[in-house]
Protein backbone atom coordinates (compact mmCIF):
# COMPACT_ATOMS: atom_id res chain seq x y z
CA UNK A 1 0.00 0.00 0.00
CA UNK A 2 1.56 3.09 -1.08
CA UNK A 3 1.28 6.55 0.56
CA UNK A 4 2.64 9.18 -2.66
CA UNK A 5 4.96 11.95 -0.95
CA UNK A 6 4.80 15.49 -2.03
CA UNK A 7 7.13 16.14 -5.09
CA UNK A 8 7.34 20.09 -4.58
CA UNK A 9 11.14 21.55 -4.32
CA UNK A 10 12.32 21.59 -1.13
CA UNK A 11 11.80 24.66 0.49
CA UNK A 12 13.88 26.59 3.69
CA UNK A 13 13.64 24.31 6.90
CA UNK A 14 10.77 26.49 8.30
CA UNK A 15 8.16 24.63 8.62
CA UNK A 16 5.39 27.43 9.19
CA UNK A 17 2.64 28.15 11.79
CA UNK A 18 2.28 24.96 13.81
CA UNK A 19 -1.59 24.57 13.45
CA UNK A 20 -0.65 24.45 9.31
CA UNK A 21 1.90 21.15 10.30
CA UNK A 22 -0.10 20.12 12.71
CA UNK A 23 -3.22 19.91 9.80
CA UNK A 24 -0.62 18.04 7.73
CA UNK A 25 0.00 15.40 10.10
CA UNK A 26 -3.80 15.29 10.70
CA UNK A 27 -4.24 14.40 6.99
CA UNK A 28 -1.67 12.12 7.10
CA UNK A 29 -3.13 9.98 9.92
CA UNK A 30 -6.41 10.05 8.73
CA UNK A 31 -4.82 8.26 5.20
CA UNK A 32 -2.48 6.11 6.68
CA UNK A 33 -5.42 4.65 9.06
CA UNK A 34 -7.59 4.42 5.98
CA UNK A 35 -5.26 1.97 4.66
CA UNK A 36 -3.88 0.29 7.34
CA UNK A 37 -7.21 -1.65 7.40
CA UNK A 38 -6.55 -3.00 4.19
CA UNK A 39 -3.47 -4.44 5.41
CA UNK A 40 -4.71 -7.83 5.92
CA UNK A 41 -2.67 -10.08 4.03
CA UNK A 42 0.45 -11.12 5.64
CA UNK A 43 3.59 -9.67 3.75
CA UNK A 44 1.30 -6.28 3.10
CA UNK A 45 3.42 -3.19 4.43
CA UNK A 46 2.59 0.52 4.26
CA UNK A 47 4.95 2.21 1.28
CA UNK A 48 6.25 5.95 1.47
CA UNK A 49 7.20 7.28 -1.51
CA UNK A 50 9.12 10.03 -3.01
CA UNK A 51 9.02 12.68 -0.55
CA UNK A 52 11.50 15.21 -2.12
CA UNK A 53 9.62 17.82 0.62
CA UNK A 54 11.15 17.57 4.30
CA UNK A 55 8.02 19.00 5.52
CA UNK A 56 5.73 16.45 3.77
CA UNK A 57 7.74 13.78 4.91
CA UNK A 58 8.23 14.65 8.55
CA UNK A 59 4.11 15.10 8.77
CA UNK A 60 4.20 11.55 7.88
CA UNK A 61 6.71 9.76 10.00
CA UNK A 62 4.82 11.82 12.86
CA UNK A 63 2.01 10.83 11.85
CA UNK A 64 3.17 7.12 12.04
CA UNK A 65 4.11 7.52 15.74
CA UNK A 66 1.24 9.50 16.81
CA UNK A 67 -0.71 7.17 18.82
CA UNK A 68 -3.71 6.45 17.04
CA UNK A 69 -1.76 5.14 14.17
CA UNK A 70 1.46 3.42 15.87
CA UNK A 71 -0.50 0.58 17.90
CA UNK A 72 -2.71 -0.35 14.76
CA UNK A 73 0.34 -0.41 12.73
CA UNK A 74 2.44 -2.85 14.68
CA UNK A 75 -0.73 -4.91 14.62
CA UNK A 76 -1.49 -5.16 10.96
CA UNK A 77 1.65 -5.23 9.04
CA UNK A 78 5.44 -5.25 9.07
CA UNK A 79 7.62 -1.75 9.79
CA UNK A 80 6.77 0.87 7.38
CA UNK A 81 8.74 0.99 4.36
CA UNK A 82 10.36 4.44 2.55
CA UNK A 83 11.19 4.84 -0.96
CA UNK A 84 13.39 8.03 -0.98
CA UNK A 85 13.14 10.15 -4.19
CA UNK A 86 16.22 9.83 -6.20
CA UNK A 87 16.42 12.84 -6.80
CA UNK A 88 17.39 14.16 -3.20
CA UNK A 89 20.82 15.38 -2.75
CA UNK A 90 23.15 12.93 -0.50
CA UNK A 91 22.84 15.84 2.51
CA UNK A 92 19.01 15.56 2.20
CA UNK A 93 18.56 11.27 1.65
CA UNK A 94 20.98 11.47 5.69
CA UNK A 95 18.86 13.88 6.67
CA UNK A 96 15.24 11.60 5.86
CA UNK A 97 17.06 8.51 6.67
CA UNK A 98 17.60 10.08 10.31
CA UNK A 99 14.20 10.83 10.49
CA UNK A 100 12.96 7.69 9.74
CA UNK A 101 15.10 5.88 11.92
CA UNK A 102 13.87 8.12 14.80
CA UNK A 103 10.33 7.12 13.41
CA UNK A 104 10.99 3.25 13.19
CA UNK A 105 10.66 3.56 9.45
CA UNK A 106 13.17 1.28 7.22
CA UNK A 107 14.55 2.66 4.34
CA UNK A 108 13.91 0.77 1.10
CA UNK A 109 17.11 -1.21 0.06
CA UNK A 110 18.44 -1.17 3.48
CA UNK A 111 16.28 -4.03 4.94
CA UNK A 112 18.83 -6.27 5.18
CA UNK A 113 21.24 -4.50 6.86
CA UNK A 114 19.66 -1.51 9.11
CA UNK A 115 22.22 1.21 9.81
CA UNK A 116 22.35 2.56 13.27
CA UNK A 117 22.89 5.83 13.07
CA UNK A 118 23.20 6.26 16.89
CA UNK A 119 21.53 9.54 18.46
CA UNK A 120 21.41 12.11 15.78
CA UNK A 121 20.35 15.90 15.36
CA UNK A 122 19.06 16.92 12.56
CA UNK A 123 18.21 20.54 11.13
CA UNK A 124 16.41 21.35 7.95
CA UNK A 125 19.78 20.23 5.90
CA UNK A 126 22.19 19.12 8.55
CA UNK A 127 22.77 16.19 10.63
CA UNK A 128 25.24 16.13 14.14
CA UNK A 129 25.77 12.99 15.42
CA UNK A 130 26.03 12.67 18.91
CA UNK A 131 27.52 9.36 19.44
CA UNK A 132 30.93 10.25 17.65
CA UNK A 133 33.88 9.73 18.50
CA UNK A 134 34.32 13.59 17.78
CA UNK A 135 32.39 16.28 20.83
CA UNK A 136 30.14 18.36 19.39
CA UNK A 137 29.25 22.06 20.72
CA UNK A 138 26.35 23.21 21.41
CA UNK A 139 26.42 27.16 21.73
CA UNK A 140 25.05 28.92 24.18
CA UNK A 141 24.86 32.60 23.31
CA UNK A 142 21.57 32.99 21.62
CA UNK A 143 19.64 31.53 24.65
CA UNK A 144 17.47 34.29 26.27
CA UNK A 145 16.33 32.55 29.25
CA UNK A 146 20.27 33.18 30.13
CA UNK A 147 22.09 35.18 28.48
CA UNK A 148 21.17 38.83 28.85
CA UNK A 149 22.51 39.91 25.51
CA UNK A 150 20.03 37.37 23.65
CA UNK A 151 16.96 38.69 26.01
CA UNK A 152 17.72 42.45 24.90
CA UNK A 153 18.05 41.00 21.15
CA UNK A 154 14.26 39.05 21.54
CA UNK A 155 12.93 41.62 23.60
CA UNK A 156 13.58 44.54 21.10
CA UNK A 157 13.42 42.08 18.32
CA UNK A 158 16.79 43.38 16.17
CA UNK A 159 16.88 40.81 13.56
CA UNK A 160 20.50 41.86 12.13
CA UNK A 161 21.85 41.81 15.91
CA UNK A 162 20.87 38.34 16.22
CA UNK A 163 21.70 37.27 13.22
CA UNK A 164 25.10 37.99 13.59
CA UNK A 165 24.55 36.23 16.61
CA UNK A 166 23.75 32.74 15.34
CA UNK A 167 26.14 33.09 11.99
CA UNK A 168 29.38 34.05 14.55
CA UNK A 169 28.52 31.13 16.73
CA UNK A 170 28.16 28.86 13.32
CA UNK A 171 31.86 30.71 12.08
CA UNK A 172 33.47 29.92 15.92
CA UNK A 173 32.45 26.36 15.39
CA UNK A 174 29.39 25.36 16.91
CA UNK A 175 27.50 22.54 15.35
CA UNK A 176 24.13 22.94 17.48
CA UNK A 177 22.35 26.50 19.05
CA UNK A 178 20.96 27.01 21.82
CA UNK A 179 17.52 28.34 22.05
CA UNK A 180 15.49 29.67 24.36
CA UNK A 181 12.54 32.29 24.92
CA UNK A 182 11.09 31.79 28.35
CA UNK A 183 12.67 34.46 30.31
CA UNK A 184 10.80 36.76 32.34
CA UNK A 185 9.45 39.47 30.57
CA UNK A 186 9.61 38.24 27.30
CA UNK A 187 6.37 37.24 25.82
CA UNK A 188 7.80 33.57 24.79
CA UNK A 189 5.03 32.84 21.68
CA UNK A 190 5.51 35.82 20.20
CA UNK A 191 9.21 35.81 20.24
CA UNK A 192 9.25 32.30 18.85
CA UNK A 193 7.64 33.16 15.70
CA UNK A 194 9.50 35.94 15.02
CA UNK A 195 12.81 34.39 15.76
CA UNK A 196 12.41 31.16 13.68
CA UNK A 197 12.97 31.90 10.52
CA UNK A 198 15.88 34.06 11.49
CA UNK A 199 17.25 30.85 12.90
CA UNK A 200 15.92 28.73 10.28
CA UNK A 201 17.65 31.11 7.33
CA UNK A 202 20.99 32.30 8.44
CA UNK A 203 22.04 29.33 10.66
CA UNK A 204 20.51 26.47 10.28
CA UNK A 205 21.98 24.04 12.44
CA UNK A 206 19.93 21.20 14.74
CA UNK A 207 18.22 23.30 17.50
CA UNK A 208 18.54 22.77 21.66
CA UNK A 209 15.51 24.02 22.87
CA UNK A 210 15.23 24.82 26.85
CA UNK A 211 11.62 25.44 27.92
CA UNK A 212 9.74 24.64 31.13
CA UNK A 213 6.23 24.68 30.11
CA UNK A 214 4.66 21.57 28.57
CA UNK A 215 1.84 23.39 26.78
CA UNK A 216 4.36 25.57 25.05
CA UNK A 217 6.37 22.72 24.01
CA UNK A 218 3.30 21.00 22.70
CA UNK A 219 3.17 24.58 20.54
CA UNK A 220 6.70 24.71 19.24
CA UNK A 221 7.53 21.50 18.29
CA UNK A 222 5.56 20.65 15.34
CA UNK A 223 7.83 24.15 14.25
CA UNK A 224 11.06 22.88 15.13
CA UNK A 225 12.78 21.60 11.66
CA UNK A 226 14.48 18.35 11.55
CA UNK A 227 15.52 16.13 15.14
CA UNK A 228 15.86 18.69 17.77
CA UNK A 229 17.41 18.24 21.02
CA UNK A 230 14.87 19.11 24.05
CA UNK A 231 15.51 19.17 27.69
CA UNK A 232 13.90 17.61 29.98
CA UNK A 233 14.08 19.09 33.61
CA UNK A 234 10.99 19.17 34.60
CA UNK A 235 10.02 18.10 38.81
CA UNK A 236 6.19 17.07 38.39
CA UNK A 237 6.75 13.41 37.24
CA UNK A 238 3.31 13.96 34.97
CA UNK A 239 4.49 16.88 33.48
CA UNK A 240 7.75 14.41 32.59
CA UNK A 241 6.10 12.29 31.33
CA UNK A 242 4.11 14.33 29.10
CA UNK A 243 7.49 16.04 27.81
CA UNK A 244 8.63 12.48 27.00
CA UNK A 245 5.88 11.68 25.00
CA UNK A 246 5.94 14.59 23.24
CA UNK A 247 9.77 13.91 22.36
CA UNK A 248 8.59 10.74 20.97
CA UNK A 249 5.36 11.98 19.03
CA UNK A 250 7.90 14.98 17.13
CA UNK A 251 10.56 12.96 16.75
CA UNK A 252 13.18 15.15 19.43
CA UNK A 253 16.04 14.06 21.38
CA UNK A 254 15.30 13.98 25.19
CA UNK A 255 18.42 15.22 27.05
CA UNK A 256 17.76 13.44 30.15
CA UNK A 257 18.62 16.21 33.71
CA UNK A 258 18.35 15.76 37.44
CA UNK A 259 19.56 19.62 37.91
CA UNK A 260 19.51 20.51 40.59
CA UNK A 261 21.33 17.92 42.34
CA UNK A 262 20.18 16.75 45.64
CA UNK A 263 23.78 14.64 46.16
CA UNK A 264 27.01 14.94 44.47
CA UNK A 265 27.54 11.40 45.31
CA UNK A 266 28.36 9.95 41.61
CA UNK A 267 26.86 6.66 42.58
CA UNK A 268 23.70 8.72 43.59
CA UNK A 269 23.39 10.76 40.66
CA UNK A 270 23.61 7.49 38.28
CA UNK A 271 20.63 6.18 39.92
CA UNK A 272 18.98 9.38 39.56
CA UNK A 273 19.30 9.06 35.91
CA UNK A 274 19.12 5.52 35.51
CA UNK A 275 15.57 6.63 36.50
CA UNK A 276 14.76 9.06 34.38
CA UNK A 277 15.85 6.57 31.25
CA UNK A 278 13.57 4.12 32.41
CA UNK A 279 10.86 7.02 32.49
CA UNK A 280 11.78 8.18 28.90
CA UNK A 281 11.12 3.86 27.76
CA UNK A 282 8.10 3.88 29.25
CA UNK A 283 7.82 6.80 26.89
CA UNK A 284 8.57 4.36 23.90
CA UNK A 285 11.84 6.32 23.74
CA UNK A 286 15.06 4.29 22.76
CA UNK A 287 18.43 4.30 23.78
CA UNK A 288 18.91 6.71 20.35
CA UNK A 289 15.72 9.22 21.24
CA UNK A 290 17.76 10.29 24.43
CA UNK A 291 20.88 11.63 25.88
CA UNK A 292 21.75 12.19 29.37
CA UNK A 293 22.90 15.73 31.07
CA UNK A 294 25.79 15.32 33.84
CA UNK A 295 25.36 18.01 36.68
CA UNK A 296 28.14 20.57 36.93
CA UNK A 297 28.59 20.97 40.58
CA UNK A 298 30.96 24.30 41.02
CA UNK A 299 32.03 25.37 44.29
CA UNK A 300 34.62 27.74 43.68
CA UNK A 301 36.59 27.33 46.99
CA UNK A 302 36.86 23.25 46.88
CA UNK A 303 38.11 22.30 43.24
CA UNK A 304 37.82 19.02 44.41
CA UNK A 305 34.22 19.21 43.20
CA UNK A 306 35.44 18.71 39.68
CA UNK A 307 37.60 16.12 40.48
CA UNK A 308 33.85 14.64 41.59
CA UNK A 309 32.08 15.55 38.37
CA UNK A 310 34.88 13.93 36.36
CA UNK A 311 34.44 11.18 38.15
CA UNK A 312 30.94 11.01 37.45
CA UNK A 313 31.34 11.27 34.16
CA UNK A 314 33.54 8.48 33.68
CA UNK A 315 30.73 6.29 35.95
CA UNK A 316 28.04 7.06 33.71
CA UNK A 317 30.18 5.90 30.74
CA UNK A 318 31.38 2.70 31.65
CA UNK A 319 27.57 1.96 32.73
CA UNK A 320 25.32 3.74 30.85
CA UNK A 321 25.01 3.42 26.93
CA UNK A 322 23.83 7.11 26.29
CA UNK A 323 25.32 9.76 24.66
CA UNK A 324 27.04 12.47 27.67
CA UNK A 325 26.11 16.22 27.76
CA UNK A 326 27.90 18.89 30.00
CA UNK A 327 27.29 22.66 30.45
CA UNK A 328 31.23 24.01 30.80
CA UNK A 329 30.63 27.75 30.94
CA UNK A 330 29.67 28.19 34.69
CA UNK A 331 32.80 25.97 35.90
CA UNK A 332 34.89 28.43 36.54
CA UNK A 333 33.52 31.73 37.57
CA UNK A 334 37.03 33.70 38.24
CA UNK A 335 37.59 36.49 35.82
CA UNK A 336 41.06 35.68 35.81
CA UNK A 337 41.58 32.04 34.86
CA UNK A 338 37.42 31.98 33.30
CA UNK A 339 37.89 30.84 29.96
CA UNK A 340 41.21 28.60 30.51
CA UNK A 341 39.59 26.76 33.30
CA UNK A 342 36.90 26.33 31.44
CA UNK A 343 38.94 24.84 28.19
CA UNK A 344 40.59 22.69 30.60
CA UNK A 345 37.88 21.03 32.34
CA UNK A 346 35.85 20.40 28.43
CA UNK A 347 39.25 18.34 27.37
CA UNK A 348 38.98 16.41 30.62
CA UNK A 349 35.14 16.14 30.43
CA UNK A 350 35.84 14.94 26.65
CA UNK A 351 38.45 12.49 27.63
CA UNK A 352 36.42 11.25 30.06
CA UNK A 353 33.56 10.34 27.35
CA UNK A 354 31.55 13.34 27.17
CA UNK A 355 30.41 14.17 23.52
CA UNK A 356 28.18 16.99 23.86
CA UNK A 357 29.31 20.54 25.61
CA UNK A 358 26.84 23.92 26.15
CA UNK A 359 29.75 26.23 25.84
CA UNK A 360 30.31 29.62 24.26
CA UNK A 361 32.18 29.51 21.35
CA UNK A 362 33.45 32.76 21.57
CA UNK A 363 35.74 31.63 24.35
CA UNK A 364 38.90 31.03 21.52
CA UNK A 365 40.80 29.00 24.36
CA UNK A 366 37.58 26.32 25.17
CA UNK A 367 37.07 26.19 21.46
CA UNK A 368 40.65 25.26 20.78
CA UNK A 369 41.08 22.73 23.40
CA UNK A 370 37.66 21.01 22.61
CA UNK A 371 39.64 20.97 18.82
CA UNK A 372 42.39 19.47 20.21
CA UNK A 373 40.77 16.85 22.27
CA UNK A 374 38.50 15.70 19.71
CA UNK A 375 42.31 15.43 17.42
CA UNK A 376 43.87 13.33 20.24
CA UNK A 377 41.19 11.26 21.18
Amino acid sequence: MNLSGVTQRRQLPLYGAADEFLAEVNYYTGYIISIINELTQEGHRLTLQHFSSLRALKAALVAIVSKEVHPRLAAAAPRPLLILDPQLSQVDRQVAATLAQAAGVVIAGEEQGERDQGVTLVSGSNTVPVQSHLAQVIGELANGNYHLNAKEIMTQQEATRLTDLLVEQRGNGAQILSLGCEAKGLDSYATWEWALPIYSRYADLPIFLEAESCDYLEWVLPQLPGRPLVLCRQKDATQRARLLRLCRQHLAVALLSCQPVVSRRKEAIAEALGALYKEAQEASLTANDCVMEVPTMVVPEAPLVLAETLDTITLLHSEVALPLMIAVSQVSRSRLVHGWTNAYFAACAIDRGVTLLLANPSQREVMGLIQAANELR
